[in-house]
């Protein structure tokens, strides 16, 4: 096994190279406790984020081996959501390419084993044929708080994670610099607090 790609405060997880599987972001609009602890119980389930900001409950990071099972996955889990909570809904997205950093290399959603306490998932919609110019323009953002995007295919284009010590500088850079990014028409995001 290859050793943690580091920078001061960050550690990559190398058995998470999504380049050996398929990945999807499974983003649950509502879903009761039991149910997300189920979701998060799940094979091929990398990890559940419980947000406490946004009109949504939380993400599940998915990864199996092949796009089928990917599928299946999913499939089961949307089932999982209709039998369970009234209502449920999940919003599925597939990326389709990764953000990269000269140091510590790629930068994949949800990949790091420590985590800032306070997190923010930002879905972002771009300017059509501008979404590879916003990935690049997030790349620029030094790591952390830039902890990780992706280009996807969903009803969103971009998935972008960031990580700060506190919600005050969460604030600011939202604010100031996520928000601000050329090329985007609007963003979502999705704030959480450090959990396992």
């Amino acid at each position: 096994m290859s050793e943690p790609m580091q920078d001061s405060t960050m550690v990559y997880d190398p058995d998470m190279d999504p380049t050996d599987g398929y990945e999807a972001y499974f983003i649950v609009e509502q879903a009761s406790g039991e149910t997300l602890d189920s979701i998060a119980g799940t094979d091929g389930v990398r990890r559940v984020e419980r947000f406490y900001s946004g009109r949504d409950a939380a993400v599940a990071f998915l990864r199996a081996p092949d796009f089928l099972e990917l599928a299946d996955l999913i499939g089961m889990l949307r089932n999982l959501l209709a039998g369970g909570d009234c209502c449920s809904k999940a919003d599925v997205a597939v990326p389709l390419r990764f953000a990269v950093s000269p140091n510590p290399g790629p930068l994949y959603p949800s990949h790091w084993l420590a985590k800032p306490p306070v997190r923010a998932l930002v879905r972002v919609r771009a300017k059509a044929g501008l979404a590879g110019a916003v990935l690049s323009a997030a790349e620029q953002i030094p790591h952390p708080p830039f902890l990780g995007g992706a280009i996807v295919a969903g009803s969103y284009d971009l998935l972008l994670e960031f990580g700060w010590d506190s919600f005050d500088a969460a604030a600011k850079a939202l604010l100031g610099q996520v928000n601000t990014l050329p090329g985007v028409l609007w963003t979502e995001t999705s704030l959480a607090l450090a959990g396992p």
